[in-house]
């Protein structure tokens, strides 16, 4: 999975991760040693999937951003999010700087969506999993200082929800990979979204098609689909008690009454049917459903009509319902 998961996010991962075959060079390792340099590990980056010495590797920070977002279409994605959102622009008098929280899944797609960032000039903090309490507790910090000019806090779903309280200073939220259960994703949208936040919030999942962010995707639904079910078991069970139970003044239950206006309006859609396939050469129709005889445009003005009656008293009926428990 984990290599169908870099492949899904850019194929340049693979060829790394593949160059990499010496058992002493494992990729911890030389992430590590990447991230110390001056160019957050690009040089390396690039010299182990560049074959020869004829290719120039790019040296200027727009050339490397080009570079990274040239197989890698969430990297492009995020930077036209970045871009309509105003997080080049200046703020308004009074307003605060815009911020962001990004999530991804593995250390090498957070590795690389952090040489983009740098390449970019966005100011960024990061949180990893290798790192101690203190560590993370300063990169959050750095992020929710009021007065500090950090844009982007860039974290996994294993740390992202380790003790961060975000919504006060950032109200938007990018999924670059999807989770592997729901229950992680709204953890990571409740980030923002939360008692106390006041700007609107808007959040991102970024997926593609025909990979396997869609199947975990679609394997989490499944997953939550019984959770779900329990959810609306629990809201639903108030309303059929009231439903089921009879009122004191008829002499049926609503939801008696209910089926019956239910089976009305059947007859009735039976009869807006007959008048639509009249004929012109037919101008009069006696209908089951009606009294007489009555042309076509008759039969179907009161069938419209009827359907409009039947309307209302289901929403007479459904006003009597008892929602915070079965009726007395």
């Amino acid at each position: 999975m984990r290599l169908l998961c870099r492949l899904s996010f850019s194929v340049t991962l693979d060829d790394y991760y593949r160059a990499a075959d010496d058992e002493s060079d494992t990729m911890a390792a030389a992430i590590a040693k990447s991230i110390e340099r001056g160019d957050h590990g690009f040089s390396d980056y690039w010299w182990r999937m560049t074959e020869g010495t004829c290719n120039m590797m790019p040296i200027t920070w727009l050339a490397q951003a080009r570079y990274l977002m040239a197989d890698t279409v969430k990297l492009c994605y995020l930077f036209r999010i970045f871009w309509t959102e105003g997080l080049w622009h200046e703020p308004q008098s009074g307003a605060r700087r815009l911020r962001f929280l990004l999530f991804v899944h593995w250390p090498m797609v957070l590795w690389l969506t952090e040489m983009f960032l740098d390449s970019l000039g966005v100011r960024y903090a990061t949180i990893r999993a290798q790192m101690g309490e203190n560590a993370r507790r300063e990169a959050a910090e750095r992020f929710t200082k009021p007065i500090s000019d950090c844009e982007v806090l860039l974290t996994s779903y294993q740390c992202g929800a380790h003790g961060l309280n975000l919504h006060s200073e950032c109200s938007r939220v990018v999924l670059l990979k999807p989770p592997l259960n729901m229950n992680t994703l709204f953890q990571a949208v409740g980030q923002v979204h939360r008692l106390g936040q006041r700007e609107a919030q808007k959040a991102w999942v970024l997926f593609q098609e025909h990979s396997i962010s869609r199947w975990i995707e679609c394997n989490n639904v499944v997953k939550a689909l019984p959770q779900f079910a329990a959810q609306l078991h629990d809201l639903l069970k108030p309303l059929v008690l009231a439903a089921q139970t009879r009122p004191a003044n008829t002499g049926d239950s609503v939801h008696v009454q209910t089926q019956k206006a239910i089976g009305r309006m059947i007859k009735l859609e039976e009869a807006i049917k007959i008048a639509k396939a009249c004929e012109d050469d037919s101008p009069e129709l006696r209908d089951d459903f009606t009294e007489g005889i009555k042309s076509k445009d008759e039969l179907f003005a009161d069938a419209v009509n009827n359907q409009t009656k039947m309307f209302e008293q289901l929403a007479d009926q459904i006003v009597k319902l008892n929602l915070s428990g079965p009726r007395q």
